[in-house]
């Protein structure tokens, strides 16, 4: 379980209003490499996925989760890039995203990171299993670093944050008019402090959801060892690819090879 107990805080329908945008998949089934994945809570919500193969035995394996208003279908002309890298790329939905069953709460959204990352490497402990969070999923994937950083193989934070609250209150939500307390936070920087792995924070100059200075906190914070930050020119939130996919890829590479010859 969670042990922030209170993040439950953000679990109010006002913040939930403004942090979460869950919509269904209606795209056809992919065709291979590409297959559907699906893990099932202890209560019974599935959760779903896209498992992109890179299409060799035994790759290691990337899992990635989305922004708030993104779906895993939505990775499909992304995923070559990410599997030219020879690893497997897998994105996972939300509850209510894609899917997946349910609807979406802070807490869930933490807590089902982490029963998906135990699932998978359950499934295959021998394998390096490396974590990338975009935006909100900076706080699926910094939530299991806390727990399980020494399973780890890699960690990447893409147009992450932080602190919870400013983020928030951008989005539209009155922190103090909901009676919110202050130190209601996913835990970004606990997470970003637990994992002393490699790691790599990428970010757009002109983020203007997330300020730059957001990941900036995250790198002064963080105690992965090799560390690197990637700042991509004009970018903003949501223009990283136009403006920056070689040094994109070219930097993701780079790191998941160190994690590979950090494993010999």
């Amino acid at each position: 379980m969670n042990d922030n107990h209170i993040l439950a805080a953000l679990n109010h329908p006002a913040v939930q209003r403004v942090l979460f945008h869950p919509r269904a998949d209606h795209a056809p089934a992919p065709l291979p490499p590409t297959f559907l994945k699906d893990i099932h809570t202890p209560e019974g919500i599935r959760l779903s996925g896209e498992y992109h193969s890179c299409g060799q035995a035994e790759a290691p394996l990337l899992l990635f989760f989305h922004g708030n208003g993104e779906i895993a279908s939505e990775y499909r002309d992304l995923a070559p890039f990410f599997t030219a890298l020879a690893w497997d790329f897998l994105v996972m939905d939300y509850r209510g995203y894609g899917r997946s069953q349910g609807e979406p709460t802070a807490i869930s959204l933490q807590e089902d990171a982490l029963f998906i990352f135990d699932t998978l490497y359950r499934e295959n402990p021998a394998r390096p299993l490396a974590l990338m969070g975009r935006s909100l999923g900076s706080a699926a994937v910094l939530y299991i670093a806390s727990k399980r950083s020494e399973s780890i193989s890699a960690l990447i934070i893409e147009s992450g944050f932080a602190d919870t609250q400013p983020l928030i209150r951008l989005l539209g939500a009155d922190m103090r008019a909901l009676g919110i307390p202050e130190d209601a936070d996913f835990g970004n920087l606990k997470g970003v402090q637990s994992f002393a792995g490699p790691t790599l924070i990428i970010h757009g100059e002109n983020d203007h959801v997330i300020p730059i200075h957001q990941a900036e906190k995250l790198k002064k914070n963080a105690s992965g060892q090799p560390l690197d930050m990637l700042v991509i020119p004009v970018a903003d939130h949501n223009t990283l690819f136009y403006y920056g996919l070689k040094p994109y890829f070219a930097a993701l590479g780079e790191l998941l090879e160190k994690a590979l010859n950090a494993r010999i």
